[in-house]
């Protein structure tokens, strides 16, 4: 995070307080896994400030699009999401970026 700690923690607040301390992550409705697929719903599971670090239901703060990928710390970038969606996505992204891309050569 670019932004610094203090301010990190006020932004981080309010889009917990904006999305109701709700999970926003889209997943899959009958694998409940991180999906961007025409069907995906949000999660919806009711995130617990009073959970520890690591916990399901632990608050964190999630970018839609990553900043790797040229996402924002911006406010519409942001959304409430639970420790486990937030850790399933990432892992899902950090795959996707060490699969080997298929290159043919034509002789």
């Amino acid at each position: 995070m670019n932004l610094g700690t203090r301010r990190w923690k006020r932004v981080r607040e309010y889009i917990l307080n904006r999305d109701d301390y709700t999970c926003r992550v889209l997943v899959d409705p009958r694998s409940r896994w991180p999906s961007d697929a025409g069907d995906a719903v949000e999660c919806g599971e009711q995130l617990d400030p009073g959970k520890p670090v690591g916990h399901n239901l632990y608050p964190v703060v999630d970018h839609i699009v990553t900043r790797e990928d040229g996402g924002s710390d911006g406010e519409d970038n942001l959304r409430a999401a639970s420790w486990k969606c937030n850790g399933r996505r990432a892992a899902m992204q950090t795959n996707a970026r060490k699969r080997p891309v298929n290159v043919t050569r034509e002789l």
